[in-house]
């Protein structure tokens, strides 16, 4: 769901996007920064929206795009939107099962770059990737009750591939992305990333950036990132 909090607005409105595996803190970090700046938190699409059945083919990019559009309503109005998850995950998700259950790359980035050239997406001025070990994660999913966090083996397996990603995303846009230790207290984790907004903000040339991780992704077999 979408979070507001109320605070003096931020000097320059922004969008940061929090990213990392299921249980490595996103929400309850999402959260932190939102007290404390008065940000407006954009949740996943499967808060925000609910699933049709049948789901059309494009439904859930078009409510990644929802979500964008969400995020800059929220900044202007705030200073400061976070997006809980990257709208551009399915292109990264996909790669790493090699497009086996998910739309095609070809589909995706025809999807995204229309988006893009219509100034309907962007990329978010910062990531925030929370690094966590996938046996501390299965940890926090026993400790937690609360959340089903459906087919969470399968989502919890995507650490040994995102690093690749915002690795090749940092070497278009160096800065970009930024990791973070999630076993960090999340107070201690927000006071960082706020530390983060502000002098660093700079302008991304979607387009360009978005083009280079789409031919890195055609071009790029799915490895762990440390093998």
């Amino acid at each position: 769901m979408v979070q507001d909090h109320t605070a003096p607005p931020q000097p320059k409105a922004s969008i940061i996007c929090l990213e990392g595996a299921s249980a490595a803190g996103k929400t309850t970090l999402s959260r932190a920064i939102a007290e404390r700046t008065g940000a407006g938190v954009i949740g996943e699409v499967w808060t925000l929206f609910e699933r049709p059945s049948p789901e059309p083919q494009l439904w859930y990019l078009e409510r990644q795009v929802d979500r964008w559009l969400l995020a800059a309503e929220s900044a202007a109005k705030h200073g400061l939107a976070i997006l809980d998850g990257d709208p551009f995950q399915p292109l990264w998700y996909g790669w790493a099962y090699r497009f086996a259950e998910f739309q095609s790359l070809s589909t995706m980035t025809s999807f995204y770059r229309e988006a893009i050239t219509a100034g309907r997406l962007a990329f978010p001025d910062r990531y925030i990737l929370l690094a966590v070990d996938e046996p501390v994660l299965h940890e926090r999913k026993r400790g937690d009750a609360s959340r089903s966090r459906r087919n969470f083996a399968k989502h919890a397996s995507l650490l040994r591939y995102q690093p690749r990603y915002f690795a090749a995303m940092n070497a278009v846009g160096p800065g970009l992305a930024h990791v973070l230790d999630a076993s960090a207290p999340a107070a201690t984790l927000a006071e960082i990333v706020i530390s983060l907004i502000g002098p660093q903000h700079s302008t991304t040339d979607s387009l360009a950036l978005f083009q280079q991780l789409a031919d890195w992704l055609k071009m790029t077999v799915p490895k762990p990132a440390n093998s």
